[in-house]
């Protein structure tokens, strides 16, 4: 029983450090995806969310993002190798030919950006799929 505890205690703490660990690192995770209709850009950091609708500057919104939300982007970034993103191979092709964004993922950790292949607005990698609803539904909050 008492290595049951230990464990589990050992786990929890490895847990906890692992996310302290990422929370204190400087990272920037930024999405883009243009078209010749239309653009978004949303750029989300520890201290601000940056979200732009259209390639227009008055379009641009700035906010500070809430501790609730980088917990969340902490916790989806944990779950994908950064490293590996521009090994991600995109689902589909729409973007080839107008059928969709072309659309990119970046991260910027500690300097080092990584960066995903162009991929369609609506179909990412499955690896980041929901890396980039959490960037997209915090995007729409900021207006």
């Amino acid at each position: 029983m008492k290595n049951i505890f230990l464990f589990l205690l050992m786990a929890a703490s490895i847990k906890t450090c692992s996310q302290e660990t990422l929370q204190s690192e400087n990272i920037t995770v930024t999405y883009e995806a243009a078209s010749r209709g239309g653009y978004t850009f949303i750029s989300i950091n520890s201290d601000s969310l940056v979200s732009q609708a259209s390639r227009s500057p008055e379009s641009k919104s700035i906010k500070k993002t809430s501790e609730k939300n980088w917990k969340k982007m902490i916790g989806r970034l944990q779950k994908i190798s950064v490293e590996n993103l521009s090994n991600l191979k995109p689902p589909s092709d729409k973007r080839l030919y107008d059928g969709a964004a072309h659309t990119t993922l970046t991260v910027t950790k500690n300097g080092v950006t990584y960066a995903t292949q162009s991929f369609d607005d609506d179909q990412p990698p499955k690896e980041i799929e929901a890396l980039v609803k959490a960037i997209l539904t915090m995007g729409k909050t900021v207006d």
